[in-house]
């Protein structure tokens, strides 16, 4: 909410028809605006020590979301496992988080395949980041098998 571009951002997804739209707003602006800190989620990944790997923020959708999608995609998973997946969040969310476990079908696929169409890819998206191309072999030794 600090960053200057954030009340524009909120007004765009408010005006949206509905909840994919909003979740579409906010996603797209997420990666281009937070790049950054996703940046550092993904070197903590990459240089975590041989084990689990827990990704997380409060609610478990939309930052950890983020970040699993991309993942995901950085191994090949298809846009269309990643948005099933993503929607599922919102079934398993729903008995703790009530409706803000929103996750709509489709929000997913729709800002990832942006992201791949600015950048070329997942992986190019994440070098123009800021992502050592060593970080991303290592990503996908760890995750990718």
């Amino acid at each position: 909410p600090g960053d200057a571009g954030w009340a524009a951002m909120v007004a765009e997804a408010e005006a949206a028809p509905d909840a994919l739209g909003e979740h579409v707003v906010f996603y797209d602006w997420a990666l281009e605006r937070c790049a950054p800190t996703i940046v550092r989620a993904f070197t903590a990944v990459a240089s975590a020590p041989p084990g689990a790997v827990v990704v997380h923020c409060v609610g478990g959708k939309d930052r950890t979301g983020l970040v699993a999608a991309l993942l995901l995609r950085l191994c090949g998973v298809s846009l269309e496992d990643v948005d099933a997946d993503y929607a599922l969040t919102e079934t398993r969310l729903r008995p703790t988080l009530g409706e803000a476990a929103t996750a709509p079908a489709g929000a997913m696929a729709i800002v990832l395949d942006r992201v791949e169409q600015r950048h070329g890819s997942i992986e190019e998206y994440l070098v123009a980041s800021g992502l050592a191309p060593e970080a991303i072999e290592a990503l996908r030794a760890r995750l990718c098998g």
